[in-house]
């Protein structure tokens, strides 16, 4: 995988673009990429992005701009985009609607929000997000994504010979995982939290099926019952692998905007059932507004 996100040259020549589509609204790959909320999602080079999901790889690169939307091209037929990434993307979701719910009073959450513009909430695998954001914890996002390579490369199907990716593993496949394997993953203590957690969904005592029937206080609950995830782990799990979009996960730089900018007094009932986005507005927003996360 490292020499995906290396070898600019490579990609550059190959003919890698099968068709075109129209995408209206706010949509940025750049902004999607720092976001935080995804960690198979890079540039790899003269605009290009690939993002790895479902067993599947895609390039994307914006052509051009027309007045309210752009055209981008893609590596897949347009069959393909539309059963697949359309809905990955959350491109049904109106987030133009949701920024102007936001008061022109509230000076930092509208200047967060303006610069955020672009920024959507991935409907991600769920799986990959309960592994991946157990893997996050206490780590910056360059070492998430090479510890969450290191696994997919150990246990995961080879989905791009030349490029060398591999799709994520599925719990089967990380039971089967060796000692050697969990080393080369370098993920530490949380190697014991992932082991009890494949061997719940390997056992079936817990299936993401299941999980997904349920209300959010319920899931959010059930989450916390795995070994290692608290509640910030559990919000994330939530508004990134199963798009409850009303989940508002609180780390340490939440926890200073609402302090500072709010005195801990953030009504999240004004911003209902998209307190998920407001947060990644003010996450991400924070980055220009001078805080570095």
């Amino acid at each position: 995988m490292q020499e995906l996100f290396q070898n600019e040259i490579d990609v550059k020549k190959q003919n890698i673009f099968q068709s075109e589509v129209e995408i209206i609204g706010d949509f940025d790959l750049k902004k999607i990429e720092n976001s935080g909320e995804v960690f198979r999602f890079n540039e790899v080079g003269n605009g290009i992005f690939c993002t790895i999901a479902f067993g599947r790889v895609l390039y994307i690169r914006k052509k051009f701009n027309q007045t309210d939307h752009a055209i981008y091209e893609i590596s897949c037929s347009k069959q393909e985009f539309m059963d697949i990434w359309y809905d990955y993307f959350d491109l049904s979701t109106d987030y133009e609607k949701i920024r102007n719910m936001i008061s022109k009073e509230d000076k930092f959450l509208y200047n967060a929000a303006e610069y955020s513009k672009g920024v959507r909430i991935l409907i991600q695998d769920p799986w990959e997000m309960i592994v991946s954001f157990v893997i996050s914890q206490r780590k910056n996002i360059p070492a998430i994504k090479k510890a969450v390579e290191t696994l997919c490369e150990c246990a995961g199907n080879l989905i791009d010979k030349d490029k060398k990716i591999y799709s994520f593993p599925t719990p089967e496949q990380m039971y089967n995982m060796s000692e050697e394997d969990w080393n080369k993953c370098a993920l530490g203590y949380r190697t014991k939290y992932l082991k009890s957690i494949v061997e719940q969904f390997y056992y079936k005592e817990i299936t993401i099926a299941s999980l997904q029937e349920l209300d959010d206080d319920k899931l959010y609950n059930k989450l916390l019952d795995l070994y290692g995830v608290g509640p910030k782990v559990a919000s994330c799990i939530m508004l990134f692998g199963f798009h409850r979009l009303n989940s508002f996960p609180k780390d340490v730089w939440i926890l200073r905007i609402l302090e500072e900018q709010y005195n801990n007094n953030f009504d999240l009932d004004k911003y209902s059932p998209y307190n998920g986005v407001i947060q990644q507005y003010m996450f991400y927003g924070s980055l220009e507004l001078g805080r570095k996360v």
